[in-house]
């Protein structure tokens, strides 16, 4: 009982039904993606020395604006990668412990705006960011490699080596859950109903 409680109360806090609703409209439109992970959580006492970050459950929808897979498969669970983009806080990712230091030591705040030649310098030494963000981001996009069970995450600007690689332990079809109502044959994409 306590569980379904604190389930119930996770699907109402973490807003399921508007995301679902999004992502089922994003299909009718041609796809509709979602990303399921573990969100960071207060730690719990597990006894009395042991404390643990158990996670959150959470489901959120991607735009596929911010979305890439591999379009050279022909069914959709037979993709090499999929990943997705987002912008995180900078201190954020300075203060991961997943994160790979020597990598970060690289990185800089970044703008979500493309920028001329003439601005790398600044954007590199983290002198320019984007004026409507009240703190300093970056850009990261999460890899799902089925071949290897893994995430990668990698700064989107630097993508060279990954920050950090976390075995997935989820689903096996990985993070990401693809929605579609009108399938082609032999193509990952699928076509628009509205169209």
């Amino acid at each position: 009982n306590r569980f379904k409680v604190g389930i119930n109360n996770q699907i109402k806090e973490m807003r399921f039904s508007q995301t679902l609703q999004s992502i089922v409209l994003d299909s009718l439109f041609g796809l509709g993606i979602s990303k399921t992970h573990l969100a960071e959580s207060d730690p719990i006492q597990l006894d009395d020395d042991v404390w643990a970050d158990v996670g959150k459950i959470y489901v959120g929808r991607i735009s596929l604006d911010d979305f890439v897979m591999d379009l050279t498969a022909k069914e959709v669970r037979r993709c090499k990668f999929m990943a997705d983009e987002y912008r995180v806080s900078w201190e954020t990712v300075k203060n991961h412990p997943g994160f790979d230091k020597k990598i970060i030591e690289k990185m800089s705040p970044s703008s979500k705006h493309d920028r001329g030649d003439e601005q790398a310098n600044d954007i590199s030494a983290g002198n320019l960011t984007d004026d409507d963000e009240y703190e300093p981001m970056v850009d990261l996009i999460d890899v799902w490699l089925p071949e290897l069970n893994a995430v990668a995450t990698f700064p989107r600007h630097r993508q060279t080596m990954p920050l950090g690689v976390l075995e997935w332990n989820g689903p096996e079809g990985g993070p990401f859950d693809l929605l579609s109502f009108s399938d082609v044959p032999d193509n990952v994409l699928p076509s628009s109903p509205m169209s």
